[in-house]
């Protein structure tokens, strides 16, 4: 006997009234998203006088919950684009190195003994020793940054670029210069970072970052400690440095922070300025000049008819004796165009 169309669209209807009513009786299915790690970063504000307090605080996130395995690594450049400060910081206490890589960076003497004690004028080596315990090659950066006990940058070196092999243990005995005479007296930093490039070209932190300290001192006065800034919430960090007040460069600084935990890479870049505020006719220094424009305006206000907005230091609507004493507590300190 020939099937009929009929008896084939029959067959069909109830086929598809099966599955759909087993359908009826799967479990919902849940919707999977992605995980995202993202990172922040800024500045208390984005305006700073020379010499003033610049904190960088941020923090790191896991699918929107605060992140505490993170390595964040934080490259500052100033306005001649010279890298000013490289760190890895933290973001908890479950943060550990990507990489079995050990490595340690410490002032030391020529024989490569550590020195917890330097003076004003001496010769500053660095000891650095790099041991690569994985089982392949891995090319790396190890970079130094110090920083002076009033949260001043004295230098960046990169003391390693190149790939170290497996199994291999790479150290050097590295004469960086002479500390400054007139370098502020206290507990320096010397901030060590593994880094897989730096942070500006996307690179990331492969280890923790290491920060061993040395006390700076004169032949006269003794040394004061410095407070390091610790972690105060999970998924957080934060940095603070200042810019100097005698030759401090005038201009815009670029912040880059990465922050990498396999397989995310989350990136950002900031940017914040630096000018020398009571440098009335803006020639770069604070001096006799600065404070005759300002005496020049004496007791005008915004109605006066050559009101001049700079010479009101305090914002009150009026130049008086409070300006004039407020420039000649700057009086001296110059900063350096880019």
């Amino acid at each position: 006997m020939k099937k009929t169309k009929s008896g084939k669209m029959l067959r069909g209807i109830c086929l598809l009234t099966i599955l759909l009513m087993m359908g009826s009786t799967l479990p919902p299915q849940s919707t999977v998203y992605a995980t995202t790690l993202n990172l922040t970063i800024q500045t208390t504000k984005h305006l700073y006088d020379l010499g003033e307090e610049i904190t960088i605080h941020g923090n790191v996130t896991m699918d929107d919950s605060p992140f505490d395995k993170g390595l964040v690594a934080i490259q500052i450049k100033d306005p001649r684009n010279n890298t000013l400060f490289v760190g890895t910081f933290a973001t908890g206490e479950n943060a550990t190195d990507l990489v079995d890589i050990y490595f340690d960076v410490f002032p030391c003497d020529k024989l490569g003994n550590q020195k917890l004690i330097l003076k004003q004028g001496e010769m500053l080596r660095l000891n650095a020793t790099i041991i690569n315990n994985e089982i392949t090659s891995r090319h790396i950066l190890l970079v130094a940054s110090i920083q002076f006990s009033n949260n001043l940058p004295f230098q960046t070196f990169v003391l390693y670029n190149d790939t170290i092999n497996a199994g291999q243990r790479w150290s050097c005995n590295y004469p960086l210069g002479y500390i400054p005479d007139d370098a502020p007296l206290g507990t320096a930093r010397i901030f060590g970072s593994i880094l897989s490039g730096l942070p500006e070209r996307n690179g990331f932190a492969l280890c923790l970052g290491k920060i061993n300290t040395f006390n700076i001192e004169s032949a006269t006065l003794s040394a004061t400690n410095l407070k390091i800034n610790s972690i105060s919430e999970p998924g957080t960090f934060n940095f603070s440095l200042i810019t100097s007040q005698n030759g401090g460069i005038l201009g815009n600084y670029t912040v880059y922070a990465s922050c990498f935990y396999p397989p995310w890479l989350s990136t950002k870049q900031i940017t914040f300025e630096v000018k020398l505020f009571k440098d009335i006719n803006e020639d770069g220094i604070i001096n006799m000049l600065d404070l005759y424009v300002v005496a020049s305006h004496y007791g005008e206000t915004p109605e006066s008819p050559n009101w001049d907005p700079r010479t009101d230091i305090d914002k009150n609507n009026i130049v008086n004796m409070i300006d004039l004493y407020l420039v000649a507590v700057d009086y001296g300190k110059w900063g350096q165009l880019p």
